[in-house]
């Protein structure tokens, strides 16, 4: 019967994907035979040191993909230093631990910021960012003075120190 077949919950409910990324919504859904969960409305999400907040998400249990709309910010430390990142839309890929930023993406630290048609931030170890990798009028600003821009601008961190390596432009 369609009882056994789709879910839905109301009120401070709380999803954890395969990965321990907990969601907080106060609804969601779950199609088990189209094998998604939906949450129509904002939500938080946190995973170690990440957090941040959707407008909405579509989880595919198959692709182990998590697909957010209506506008995204991740906020994380890496470093030694904090992160924000925002977009309208989002694909975070658990499988790959990719966030890909899209519509509007920019990620920023302190006085630095990029922003670019897409961003893709690769996690590595503890949580940490490994690589942001932008692509589409990407511009680097890197302080009040130095700006970089070009079809595609990459940041690279060291894996042991999780400290800025190298920027590619």
């Amino acid at each position: 019967s369609i009882a056994e077949k789709e879910l839905e919950f109301a009120g401070d409910t709380r999803i954890w994907l395969a990965d321990g990324t907990e969601m907080v919504s106060e609804h969601a859904a779950a199609d088990l035979i189209q094998e998604v969960a939906k949450i129509d409305q904002e939500f938080q999400f946190q995973r170690g040191n990440i957090s941040g907040n959707g407008g909405s998400l579509r989880y595919s249990f198959p692709q182990r993909e998590m697909r957010v709309a209506e506008g995204l910010t991740l906020v994380t430390s890496s470093g030694g230093r904090q992160f924000q990142a925002t977009a309208r839309e989002g694909i975070y890929r658990l499988s790959e631990q990719e966030v890909e930023l899209l519509n509007g993406a920019s990620i920023s630290s302190g006085d630095a910021q990029l922003k670019a048609e897409q961003i893709g931030i690769l996690l590595s170890g503890e949580y940490q960012i490994g690589r942001v990798l932008s692509s589409g009028q990407a511009r680097l600003q890197a302080s009040p003075v130095n700006a970089f821009s070009g079809s595609r601008i990459n940041i690279l961190f060291d894996s042991e120190s999780n400290r800025l390596d190298k920027i590619e432009i």
